[in-house]
């Protein structure tokens, strides 16, 4: 994607943040966005190897069938689990194979690896100076940001760093370097008053990711696969895939468009992951406990610690968000990109969960809910915002 002058270019750059907060906004509060497609809604499958909460709701089967026969989303894949076992619900063309970019749920491998170095003594909750290199200088209050508070998004930093200016706006984080965000570190400063009132922050936790990596001696990628995926025999989740799984990954959507798959650089601990419905729902069982893995500490680790948001009845934990509602608490967490939408959630004293990974911008959180709780209510679609056509060119830009 090539410029016509500078002006232009910051232009994107303003549109770019705008994008990234109302997609925060939309995916973790109000599941009501919805997306234009043109293409006929393809035949539904379903596959039970087990029958996991009994047949799947015939109300929710119609709500996803009308989402796609008016345009609203493309593919979906559904896991619900149970002590009885786990049963997959396939729309469109997803299949127990397919992978999708699972956003910001990669936040909670993020934390999940965090609780896993803290039992094994490789880091602390302390200041994130102990894992930078001696020669980047901080402000003495940013010196005082700890690892815990880049977990539960009480640091103090942005949601993105105001030097994030990518050349390809529909794949934003994907040149942003180590050397861009050290800049960054070395300039901001933070409140006096640490911990801050919760603030969502994708740099926050991906830097969380990148100080792990320096404290583990490997990737990050490298770190969550070992400590996370291989014992869970999560086989397909992954940022960098190899052949094999790029042939299966999906693609995104953004109001009926294809649109670009995102890349993640330094801060690959925010939302850089991949991953099946097979693979999303052995984590979800591990983490209500349906499995006997030498990750049962580091799981429960990751709940231990919590503090308040500034919304109504939701708690923050290591990486995990809490609800408070119906006399229950729902754990859960949901992720998005430019082309795809995710969900997972689960209900500790119920022993149930449900992964619900979709390839469309749409907010499917609402179908997650419901389905672990019908007082949850599947919420009435309404037009999105046309945000393709702006990132396409029509404010000055070209292909």
């Amino acid at each position: 994607m090539s410029f016509l002058n500078e002006s232009h270019r910051v232009l994107l750059r303003q549109l770019l943040l705008a994008f990234l907060l109302f997609a925060f906004v939309t995916c973790l509060f109000k599941p009501y966005i919805t997306l234009y497609a043109s293409t006929k809604p393809p035949e539904r499958q379903v596959v039970k190897p087990a029958v996991a909460f009994g047949e799947f709701p015939s109300t929710v089967r119609d709500n996803i069938e009308k989402r796609q026969s008016e345009g609203l989303c493309q593919s979906l894949a559904i896991a619900l689990i149970d002590e009885k076992g786990t049963s997959y619900h396939f729309f469109g063309q997803a299949t127990k194979s397919s992978l999708f970019e699972i956003g910001s749920i990669t936040k909670v491998f993020t934390a999940t690896l965090l609780a896993n170095m803290l039992i094994r003594q490789e880091v602390e909750f302390g200041s994130i100076a102990c894992y930078l290199p001696k020669e980047l200088k901080l402000e003495p209050t940013t010196k005082n940001i700890t690892l815990r508070q880049l977990a539960q998004h009480t640091s103090g930093l942005p949601r993105l760093p105001e030097n994030l200016d990518p050349e390809a706006p529909a794949d934003p984080y994907a040149d942003y370097t180590k050397e861009a965000l050290y800049t960054y570190l070395k300039t901001f400063k933070a409140p006096d008053n640490l911990p801050t009132q919760y603030a969502y922050s994708n740099l926050g936790a991906g830097l969380l990711g990148h100080l792990l990596s320096r404290a583990g001696g490997k990737s990050y990628e490298e770190l969550v696969r070992q400590r996370i995926c291989e014992p869970l025999a999560m086989t397909d989740t992954a940022i960098e895939l190899s052949k094999e799984q790029q042939a299966l990954l999906l693609h995104g959507h953004y109001d009926g468009n294809v649109v670009p798959h995102w890349n993640f650089h330094v801060l690959a601990g925010c939302g850089a992951f991949r991953s099946t419905i097979v693979d999303m729902a052995r984590f979800a069982r591990a983490n209500l406990g349906l499995v006997v893995t030498p990750l049962r500490d580091t799981l429960e680790a990751t709940r231990r610690f919590r503090c308040d948001t500034n919304v109504p009845k939701l708690k923050i934990e290591l990486g995990w968000h809490l609800w408070q509602r119906f006399d229950e608490e729902l754990v859960w967490h949901n992720g998005g990109t430019f082309g795809f939408h995710s969900f997972l959630g689960f209900m500790p004293r119920r022993i149930r969960a449900v992964v619900v990974l979709s390839n469309s911008f749409e907010n499917v959180d609402d179908i997650g809910l419901h389905l672990l709780d019908n007082r949850w209510p599947l919420t009435t679609m309404r037009p999105s915002l046309r945000l393709f056509e702006v990132l396409k060119g029509k404010h000055g830009c070209d292909d």
